[in-house]
């Protein structure tokens, strides 16, 4: 689902030829990280939103807020977790929401 690099007009991030499969690409990369050790939401997303580009503190806060859970909170891979981290990040990210479940589904059908 990845674009090729020559049809790719965003040298910084991957793009991908329908949502779905970006938001399989997060779920994929946020299930990996969680498996390999990195299952706090602080050393999730200083890998997504670097203090060099981010208010990284904020977003951190935003994130435990909407997952009801601390900053020391060890996560586990579920499919729900995984659910409401790709909500929060996109949240962030693109200043609202525009994951249904339904695209949520579909992406994590593919994994």
């Amino acid at each position: 689902g990845k674009l090729p690099k020559d049809q790719n007009k965003d040298r910084r991030f991957e793009m991908f030829m329908a949502p779905e499969y970006g938001i399989r690409a997060m779920i994929k990369d946020l299930k990996h990280d969680i498996d390999k050790g990195k299952n706090t939401v602080p050393s999730l997303i200083t890998e997504y939103a670097p203090k060099f580009e981010n208010n990284t503190s904020a977003y951190i806060q935003k994130v435990c807020k909407d997952l009801k859970v601390s900053q020391t909170a060890k996560l586990l891979p579920t499919k729900n977790t995984l659910q409401l981290l790709v909500h929060s990040i996109s949240r962030v990210e693109n200043n609202g929401n525009f994951i249904t479940n339904e695209l949520f589904d579909k992406a994590y059908a593919m994994i």
